[in-house]
């Protein structure tokens, strides 16, 4: 790991991500797994059904909104950090070593996408954007976007020329785009990637997502669990208290505007009043959190290191599974 990600910290899921070893085998599919003994790291809802990902190339699936989990057949064993979907058919996964799959069929079948500018640097999101381009982003500066559903994939440079450190999340919001990354990096773009501008950040800290509420209301996070909130497209930012100083690594937010963060240390952080205050919730053992997404029946399932499960935020954990 390079010496300015140990000056600065990094999140544990990210190192997690950058960490894991390339493997060279094709997993299978198994009639059943337990989601609480791997590591994963995103989760997401495509059709009536919750996709997962994680170590060692795992894709799972759950038809009972996170009750039982299947194995789904890989074409990779290296760690998946990110998986994205176009519609309920066509999605994209992305991970360790410039991997990219894709899939036509809802998630059933995946095929290893070659990104051959990527080599083997780590990629840690992805995202879909309004005008149909889907773009994929990571380590040391690293960006891509595709106008043809994932098919292809071209290298753009972003922020300023050299640009090199770790892009955590790029978001939409109204018709621009927001960046956030390693070392407090903000930058904004108003022509869908084509040109930046860097953002003065409030922060010196790694942020490691950001989200985007009805009103445009942005919210950026990241270590310690320091969250800062912008009403005026990312030119200004306030710090707000969380209660908490695990890192945050990723958030969404619920149908009824919920704001849901998965933190380090088996927490969860929320708000309820549009990121101007939030509350803790411990939802097990305290293990690191990566991500969480909202099931058909309106529960929450959040995934992470050696530790899944569903809650139901008005009340307690409904069921988990998890190494003790």
């Amino acid at each position: 790991m390079r010496q300015k990600l140990l000056a600065l910290g990094i999140s544990l899921v990210t190192a997690i991500t950058l960490c894991l070893p390339v493997m060279a085998q094709v997993t299978s599919r198994e009639n059943s797994i337990n989601p609480g003994r791997i590591i994963l790291l995103d989760i997401t809802q495509v059709g009536q059904k919750s996709i997962a990902v994680g170590e060692r190339g795992v894709i799972i699936e759950s038809h009972d909104n996170g009750g039982t989990w299947q194995r789904v057949a890989s074409p990779t064993t290296r760690a998946l950090s990110k998986i994205v979907f176009i519609d309920n058919k066509t999605g994209i996964a992305v991970g360790h070593g410039g991997l990219l799959l894709r899939t036509t069929d809802g998630g059933e079948s995946w095929v290893v996408i070659e990104v051959e500018e990527a080599g083997f640097e780590s990629f840690l999101g992805a995202s879909k954007l309004s005008n149909g381009m889907l773009i994929a982003y990571g380590a040391f500066g690293m960006y891509f976007e595709s106008d043809d559903a994932g098919l292809t994939w071209t290298m753009r440079e972003v922020v300023y020329e050299g640009f090199d450190w770790h892009i955590s999340q790029v978001l939409e919001v109204d018709d621009s785009l927001i960046l956030v990354g390693e070392a407090g990096t903000l930058a904004k773009s108003a022509d869908y990637g084509v040109t930046w501008e860097p953002i003065d950040s409030p922060y010196e800290g790694s942020f490691f997502g950001a989200v985007a509420l009805s009103d445009n209301t942005l919210l950026a996070f990241g270590m310690r669990g320091n969250v800062f909130r912008s009403t005026d497209y990312g030119d200004t930012w306030d710090h707000v208290s969380t209660g908490t100083i695990s890192a945050l690594n990723s958030g969404m937010v619920t149908d009824d505007g919920t704001v849901v963060l998965a933190a380090n240390n088996g927490q969860i952080v929320y708000s309820t009043d549009n990121g101007l205050s939030f509350q803790v919730k411990e939802v097990g053992l305290r293990a690191p959190i990566s991500a969480v997404s909202q099931a058909k029946d309106d529960s929450l399932l959040y995934v992470g290191v050696l530790t899944s499960g569903k809650i139901d935020m008005g009340s307690q954990v409904i069921s988990s599974q998890e190494v003790e």
